[in-house]
């Protein structure tokens, strides 16, 4: 009996330590969210402007100075226009911010 008892507590004790050398997640890691805004293009117009530009200049509009730029294109693709949609088109802007 008490060579079961020792061995089951040996058992256990290695389990556990086991258990303990998995690799901890880091909680202080920053969290990043994806992030898509648009701007209308011109509805009767030609609008050249430069996509990255736009997309500049929407992300300094909504304050997002803690998010990177990740896709800027000039879109006629109507799901890409997450919000300011025009007949047009739009400026589809893609950004990956800190929560």
């Amino acid at each position: 009996m008490k060579k079961a008892l020792a061995l089951s507590s040996l058992l256990f004790g290695l389990v556990f330590l086991a258990g303990c050398q998995q690799p901890t997640t880091n909680d202080n890691q920053p969290k990043l969210k994806i992030i898509w805004k648009s701007q209308a293009k011109g509805d009767y117009v030609a609008d050249n402007r430069d996509p990255e530009s736009v997309c500049k200049i929407v992300q300094t509009d909504n304050n997002m100075n803690n998010c990177n730029l990740l896709l800027s294109k000039s879109s006629a693709d109507k799901t890409e226009c997450a919000d300011g949609m025009s007949v047009a088109g739009c400026f589809a802007c893609k950004f990956e911010c800190d929560k």
